[in-house]
């Protein structure tokens, strides 16, 4: 199923240019390529983890 419903995939190897605010860990790049995936296929979904973890910079 998630192969189907990600059918669109776009990688993300390195932290957007235009985010200037501090630096995102590797963990956070990987949820950062999961809401590209989401928006690319037109999906919805919410972010959410630990408190702490960094989701205001994501």
């Amino acid at each position: 199923y998630y192969n189907l419903a990600h059918a669109v995939h776009e990688k993300v190897i390195r932290q957007p240019s235009m985010l200037r605010a501090g630096t995102l860990r590797d963990y956070q790049l990987v949820r950062l390529q999961w809401m590209l995936s989401l928006y690319n296929n037109k999906l919805n979904g919410i972010l959410t983890d630990e408190m702490g973890l960094g989701k205001t910079l994501q």
